[in-house]
């Protein structure tokens, strides 16, 4: 398919339309952004082109189910152009490990020092000494800095 017809219809309806065309005995694509987080209602990848669909010869829509409008024709290289190069994403760096020593900064356990036991992404257990008592707080790793 070197180039093909683009066709516009609603956000969210690209795999009926495309089903329309493909029933039409047309082949028919809707690209998918393979590097996209899943949808967790449908576990599709996100669409990069929302509300179009590619055929690879021209369809005369009589009566569909729904609507669809013919743009034009692009190429390969131009729909090549709706994928976004995204850098790398850099792995998080924890700034706290477990055992560290640490001063809360915020909240009612402001000024208290204590112990990281405990790493929850980016909440942190921490065990704070309360009226001569450990006590356990989950406290987000910007309110923390080290002892």
């Amino acid at each position: 398919m070197s180039t093909a017809y683009v066709y516009r219809t609603r956000s969210n309806l690209e795999h009926r339309v495309a089903t329309e065309i493909r029933r039409a005995g047309i082949k028919a694509y809707v690209p998918r952004d393979r590097g996209g987080r899943r949808s967790p209602f449908t576990g599709k990848q996100p669409t990069p082109a929302v509300g179009y669909v590619f055929s690879a010869q021209p369809y005369y829509p009589a009566q569909d189910k729904q609507p669809c409008i013919a743009i034009g024709r692009v190429t390969k290289e131009e729909m090549a152009r709706l994928y976004i190069e995204r850098p790398q994403r850099k792995p998080r760096t924890r700034p706290f490990a477990v055992g560290d020593q640490v001063v809360v900064q915020v909240g009612p356990f402001a000024s208290l020092a204590g112990t990281v036991t405990k790493d929850r992404g980016r909440i942190y257990l921490v065990d704070v000494m309360l009226f001569g008592r450990p006590t356990q707080a989950a406290i987000h790793e910007a309110h923390l800095k080290a002892a």
